[in-house]
């Protein structure tokens, strides 16, 4: 029962976030347009410190999504570490949209062009999605319990 639609939906959202580590998600305006990525601690945006957050956000959430497809027969346990998931890319989100803004105030001028910033919105809409499968498997199989 691995290939239930949560567990596709989830693994595709955590391709989709393994793929972040490798993209930018903003262009600085800067001469040189410098790509910045989530990684990039070695940039020419002086408060960098916010970025470590976004990384230890990530990477749990990488860590987290393989957890909650192994928990294929428990659904009540993928359903709350999916909350979590869910907390966890509200953040990765927020930081990711807020952090640039925050940059801005210092004089740093971004744009978001890039495939990156997406990324994020669209595992939100997957783990949103996967909820919502969760919750079908869980009904399903409440009113089957009932009928014996």
């Amino acid at each position: 029962m691995l290939f239930r639609k949560q567990n596709i939906v989830l693994f595709i959202a955590w391709i989709l976030l393994i793929l972040l580590f490798f993209m930018p998600f903003i262009k600085l305006l800067t001469p040189s347009f410098a790509p910045l990525s989530i990684y990039d601690t070695h940039s020419i945006v002086h408060p960098i410190g916010w970025l470590y957050a976004l990384m230890v956000v990530h990477i749990l959430m990488v860590l987290l999504i393989p957890i909650i497809i192994y928990y294929v027969r428990n659904l009540i346990v993928q359903l709350r570490l999916n909350a979590v998931a869910f907390f966890l890319n509200v953040l990765l989100l927020l930081g990711m949209l807020l952090i640039p803004d925050m940059w801005a105030k210092n004089g740093f001028l971004f744009k978001y062009d890039t495939f990156g910033v997406l990324i994020p919105i669209i595992s939100f809409v997957m783990i949103i999605l996967a909820n919502k499968y969760i919750r079908s498997d869980i009904q399903k199989i409440s009113s089957a319990s009932r009928l014996r």
